[in-house]
C-alpha cells in the first residue's frame, strides 16, 4: 500500500511541476547527434539500396551506430540485415 501512495504522490507532484504526468526530459548529451541521424536519413533517401557498410565511410561513425539509426527510423528491419544479398 505504501508503494502505491508514494507513486500517486510523485505523479501529483510531477503534474503540478510540469503540467503533465510524463517524465521531464533528462539533461545531457543525446545518445546520437541529430545531425548524424539526419545525414544518414538523407543519404538513404537518395540511394535506398545503399548498405550499412557503404554508409560507413561517408557517415564517419561506427557500423553499429549506423545500423541502430536505420533500425530506429524503420528504414531497415533486422531480417533484411541478416539476409545475404542474392548472388549475381
Amino acid at each position: 500500500m505504501f508503494v502505491i501512495m508514494w507513486y500517486v504522490r510523485n505523479l501529483i507532484a510531477n503534474l503540478r511541476e510540469t503540467g503533465s504526468v510524463h517524465d521531464a526530459d533528462r539533461p545531457g548529451r543525446p545518445s546520437t547527434a541529430t545531425e548524424i541521424v539526419d545525414d544518414i536519413q538523407v543519404r538513404i533517401l537518395r540511394s535506398p539500396q545503399k548498405s550499412v557498410r557503404r554508409l560507413l565511410p561517408q557517415a564517419n561513425v561506427a557500423k553499429s551506430t549506423v545500423h541502430d539509426i536505420l533500425t530506429e527510423v524503420e528504414v531497415i528491419s533486422v531480417q533484411s540485415v541478416c539476409r545475404a544479398p542474392p548472388q549475381r
